[in-house]
């Protein structure tokens, strides 16, 4: 079963983090990116290539890893340049990240499935995450949004 996001945090996380404020401590540049990732058509296009991964994904078997926390995981990921190891440990040890990612408390998803998810996200799916975010810097006005380099391929 899959989840856009994660549920509501228990009293235990409030208790043992809600003191920290780790948003404060974030890397500015981190905190844009953020801001940005805080879209809902952008989480669906997560989500419906999540959801192709089997036929009954979306409604059977335990739930899973929520797409908003693939998605920033990901981009973490490409933003630091770590391997999908490097990836697990830094987001297991550090609070800011665990906040950056929306996990707080809970469990970090392993390397093996990060890899997994990693490769849904590909082709058709990705193109759909890079025209969503080509829009919401268009209705920034941080580009015009008429050509953008990707790997030296003008998209």
């Amino acid at each position: 079963m899959l989840r856009r996001r994660n549920g509501q945090r228990g009293l235990w996380e409030v208790l043992r983090f809600g003191d920290l404020e780790p948003e404060k401590q974030m890397d500015p540049r981190l905190r844009r990116i953020d801001e940005a990732l805080n879209d809902d058509a952008l989480l669906d296009s997560v989500l419906d290539a999540m959801r192709g991964r089997f036929p009954q994904s979306g409604r059977r078997g335990r739930p899973g890893t929520p797409a908003e926390v693939v998605l920033r995981m990901l981009v973490l990921k490409h933003l630091k340049d770590w391997s999908y190891e490097q990836l697990e440990w830094e987001v297991k040890g550090n609070l800011v990240y665990r906040h950056f990612c929306r996990i707080d408390a809970g469990k970090v998803p392993d390397e093996k499935t990060m890899v997994r998810l990693g490769q849904l996200l590909d082709g058709p799916a990705l193109r759909a995450v890079f025209e969503r975010i080509v829009q919401l810097a268009v209705g920034r006005r941080v580009t015009r949004g008429r050509k953008m380099r990707v790997d030296t391929t003008v998209v």
